[in-house]
């Protein structure tokens, strides 16, 4: 009988933690992380809270492996969106795109199996196409825009630089005099 009762117990214990929820809070009460365990599959969602209640980000995390599988959100305080990447199995794979605080894209890559595939593609805060890259192997092809025209591809193999090309040197210059330490003036 007592073998019985420590089995139902076991038993009870483990279907509440197959449809388990838990959660932690910040010193000044707000939820800071937040895990749900759904039945309907094997895995948990977690999201967490900056402290002034907005959702930092949202994921869904296998139980067999604690490895990230599926879309993954992130968003700046405002409750703006962040990042939106894709992951499977631990791995990035598929699309993923990131904004500015404004809600500009910033960003628009894609990896395949972990690694980068096709054409990334960079943006300033007014969404104009600052660069593109594009890996081939071992080489890297980066290729710098101003006022949508090209002006300078840089190849780098194995992470470094190995080759400039100015395509436009006016407008290279032109860049040059917009720009102070990174900043459009």
């Amino acid at each position: 009988m007592r073998h019985l009762y420590t089995l139902l117990c076991a038993s009870l214990l483990t279907v509440s933690v197959a449809f388990g929820q838990s959660t932690t809070h910040y010193a000044n009460g707000q939820v800071k992380q937040s895990t749900e365990t759904p039945a309907s599959c094997s895995c948990k969602w977690i999201t967490n809270y900056h402290e002034n209640g907005q959702i930092a980000e949202r994921y869904r995390v296998l139980l067999n492996n604690n490895q990230r599988d599926g879309e993954y959100l992130s968003f700046f305080e405002n409750g703006k969106q962040e990042k939106v990447m894709q992951w499977k199995n631990g791995v990035l794979d598929g699309p993923q795109k990131a904004y500015y605080l404004n809600g500009t894209l910033r960003s628009s890559t894609h990896y395949l199996k972990g690694k980068k595939s096709g054409e990334w593609q960079f943006f300033n805060e007014k969404g104009e196409l600052e660069s593109t890259e594009t890996n081939e192997g071992d080489l890297t092809v980066r290729t710098f825009y101003y006022q949508g025209k090209v002006y300078r591809i840089e190849q780098y193999k194995d992470a470094l630089l190995v080759d400039t090309q100015i395509i436009d040197a006016s407008l290279f210059e032109a860049y040059k005099k917009s720009h102070t330490d990174g900043a459009t003036k």
